[in-house]
């Protein structure tokens, strides 16, 4: 998709520092918002750049000759809106629209790519705050946003300033139809108000871009919005530039402390009394119980936290399973023993809520306890679907797997949406179901493995499509059993999901995460290779320590393996994880101390490779 970046005007107000260049060009701290615009697009994929010049235009080609330009001749007579369209031509097919005097995060561009809308407009909700200090530009003149749910209301200066829900950045997002629709109207409006005044603009000339989206909502145009709180600055006077100077410089700092940062993929090792705790025929829920779960979790907060760990997870100890945590939350599941271990199936009637709002529950619990950041891992629909659909109990309720899959998405979506409300800054879906068809010979058990993929994909996109405040993973491994957590070291005989993830890498690249947490320790998970095909956009959860108790991956052996990801992935997206969780189910084979070490030695790597890179 093209970025459209209008930059025609000269920027009398942040004079002198445009007095030889265009406004775009001028640095903060040490970089111009140009170069900072060009890098967040690029990490999302865009390279199109189509500029919009008129003040020194020429000084632009110079810099940036690989730019497809627009001149706007009329520069000093026009305003934004009539600038844009003096690059109509490059309209058409779509395109992304920023402003050049503008810095913000390449999570904002992620955001408004993804947005499935004809016309996406970025809003900022911390506009208000962000005001305060800007006393040489008033609130009145920012271009303020009403909204209900995800569709604009209104967008205009002439807002009150207390009733505004954020305001424009100047990002936007423009599907082809989205595309048309705005010339369109343009001519409209330009045919009906030219040399006339337009909306609070003196004349259509002089009127910006959000006069003409003003005018297609009164006509009944839909406009949807995503958000970002904060991380955006207008650079409009010097007092802004000092001010935005001051905060990045801020969060360029804190950022450089996150290079390399550390996490659990989720479970840390039961001991007996914990696996006591959640046997359902022992369960008891009184008080004395919860209080001695809680004392159990803070302690293994308290394990994670003394490792160095950068972001914590309550060890998924209040659960049997990573998977049977399903019935805790809804109603219609049943529980049997069988060969010493608890399974669930799904009974003959419909799902419903048992327990709504779990794991936003537990995982406050866990925000309060420490000042880390915090994980909290959900199965996939197409994980439970898979492990406890029963082709005999199940069918009077749900007459296929999928059918029962798909009743599982608005109970796990809202339960997401519950945590994107919390402290919690990773909600992580676990699938190695999906990761298991890297495997040929599990492939073999299907008649479509395609379709199988394509499934788990759909199904896991239905769960965080316009999911927002809280970043989304997905947990792809194949060794989280037990069976292969006991597999010898010098043999693969046995070894569950084996093989590189060649293919799923097409079903992976349409998963709308955050972040991929994936496992590279083991020896069958084939190369990094995969890693430069995954989308720019993602944070790369690379498993680096080994989980199986026979392996004791040192920082040094840890290190290495990072390095070599480095060949296909920048560092700045690169997390440090284990394979896999320490527990997937109450009799995984390890200790707490094995798991501490092993994190030891990762939070150790880390530290090397921070002093080694920043």
């Amino acid at each position: 998709m093209k970025v459209v970046i209008i930059g025609a005007g000269r920027g009398n107000r942040i004079m002198p520092y445009s007095a030889k260049v265009p406004k775009g060009f001028t640095k903060v701290n040490g970089k111009s918002m140009l170069d900072r615009a060009l890098e967040n697009f690029s990490v999302n994929g865009l390279k199109d750049i189509h500029f919009i010049g008129g003040y020194l235009i020429d000084v632009v080609k110079k810099n940036y000759p690989h730019f497809t330009f627009h001149h706007n001749t009329e520069w000093e007579n026009n305003n934004i809106l009539e600038s844009l369209m003096y690059a109509e031509g490059a309209l058409k097919d779509g395109f992304i629209s920023s402003y050049s005097d503008i810095t913000f995060t390449p999570e904002i561009v992620r955001k408004v790519l993804n947005s499935p809308h004809d016309i996406t407009l970025v809003m900022d909700t911390d506009w208000y705050e962000r005001y305060k200090p800007r006393t040489l530009h008033p609130m009145n003149d920012g271009e303020k946003m009403l909204v209900s749910g995800e569709k604009v209301v209104r967008v205009s200066r002439d807002i009150n300033n207390e009733e505004a829900h954020g305001e424009f950045i100047g990002i936007a997002k423009f599907s082809p139809k989205g595309a048309k629709l705005l010339i369109e109207h343009y001519y409209k409006a330009k045919k009906k108000f030219d040399g006339k005044p337009f909306k609070s603009a003196a004349t259509f000339k002089k009127a910006y871009l959000i006069h003409l989206l003003q005018e297609m909502l009164e006509a009944g145009v839909k406009m949807h919005h995503v958000k970002t709180h904060g991380g955006y600055f207008e650079i409009d006077t010097v007092q802004d530039l000092k001010l935005a100077s001051k905060s990045l410089k801020a969060s360029e700092k804190k950022a450089k402390t996150k290079l390399f940062p550390t996490q659990v993929v989720g479970s840390m090792p039961r001991p007996k009394y914990i696996q006591d705790f959640l046997d359902p025929a022992f369960k008891k829920k009184d008080t004395i119980y919860e209080q001695n779960l809680n004392d159990a979790i803070k302690f293994i907060v308290e394990v994670q936290e003394y490792t160095g760990l950068d972001m914590v997870s309550d060890g998924e100890w209040r659960r049997l399973s990573y998977i049977g945590v399903i019935a805790d939350l809804l109603n219609g599941f049943e529980v049997k023993l069988k060969d010493g271990i608890w399974w669930h199936t799904i009974a003959d009637k419909k799902l419903s809520w048992k327990n709504k709002g779990l794991f936003a529950k537990e995982a406050l619990f866990v925000c309060k306890n420490t000042k880390s950041r915090v994980k909290v891992a959900i199965p996939s629909p197409y994980l439970i679907g898979s492990r406890m659909w029963d082709r005999e109990k199940s069918q009077r309720a749900y007459p296929t797997r999928e059918d029962f899959m798909r009743a599982l998405v608005p109970f796990l979506r809202a339960e997401i949406l519950e945590l994107s409300k919390t402290p919690v800054s990773v909600v992580q879906i676990d699938d190695p179901n999906l990761c298991l068809f890297v495997d040929p010979e599990y492939r073999k058990k299907f008649k479509n493995p395609e379709a199988e993929c394509s499934l788990a994909v759909e199904l896991i996109n239905s769960l965080i499509d316009g999911v927002e405040g809280i970043e989304t993973a997905v947990h792809l491994c194949r060794s989280s059993g037990t069976r292969n957590r006991q597999i010898v070291k010098k043999t693969k005989k046995g070894f569950v999901g084996q093989g590189s993830y060649d293919f799923i890498l097409p079903y992976m690249k349409r998963l709308k995460v955050n972040q991929f947490a994936l496992e590279f320790a083991d020896p069958f998970s084939g190369g990094f290779e995969v890693l430069k095909e995954l989308p720019e956009n993602t944070k790369i959860g690379l498993g680096c320590v080994d989980c199986r108790p026979t392996v004791f991956d040192k920082a040094e052996t840890i290190v290495k393996r990072v390095e070599k990801a480095m060949k296909y992935v920048d560092k700045e997206r690169i997390i440090l994880n284990p394979d896999c969780g320490f527990a997937p189910g109450a009799q995984a084979p390890i200790s707490i101390d094995d798991a501490y070490l092993k994190l030891k030695e990762m939070t150790k790597a880390a530290d090397i490779l921070r002093k080694k890179y920043t």
